[in-house]
């Protein structure tokens, strides 16, 4: 079952850069009280923390951690936190991590709920369910473009 609609407490922006910005300056906006944010960083990878102000920083040892399900399940148990905001990328686009985070830690993620992501997360799946819904598409291409064209390929002086 999906996690219920509730208020934000402790925030998790789970990416950096630019990203991490923007989400930061958005909760900065809101009205109070405003969630607690944590933003992850590395050694390496830092910017986004001084730029963008979250209230805690949580050190990574890699930039792979970024990445790592197991991991972020883990940080989000260990500092209460109740929602994490994926930003874009793969996280914002993993059925796993949506449901992982809900199932293991409790926690709900600020995007489209796991069910969603199970249709729309494979481009193929997320077409036919487009057709459906009488969504217009575009034509798949059957073959590649290059079975059209006779081999070899020859280019002309010019």
């Amino acid at each position: 079952m999906p996690p219920p609609q509730r208020p934000i407490n402790n925030l998790l922006i789970a990416n950096r850069g630019e990203i991490a910005i923007r989400i930061l300056q958005a909760v900065h906006e809101l009205p109070d009280p405003q969630p607690t944010t944590y933003a992850l960083y590395t050694d390496t990878d830092s910017t986004h923390v001084s730029l963008g102000r979250p209230d805690h920083a949580l050190k990574l040892s890699s930039a792979a951690q970024y990445m790592d399900i197991d991991h972020l399940v883990e940080l989000v148990k260990e500092h209460k936190i109740d929602a994490v905001h994926p930003g874009y990328g793969f996280l914002s686009e993993s059925a796993a991590f949506s449901r992982r985070m809900w199932e293991e830690a409790g926690c709900m993620v600020v995007g489209p709920g796991w069910e969603v992501l199970e249709q729309t997360g494979d481009k193929l799946r997320a077409k036919q369910l487009a057709m459906e819904c009488g969504v217009p598409v575009l034509k798949a291409m059957v073959q590649r473009p290059g079975m059209s064209v006779p081999w070899p390929i020859l280019r002309g002086r010019w």
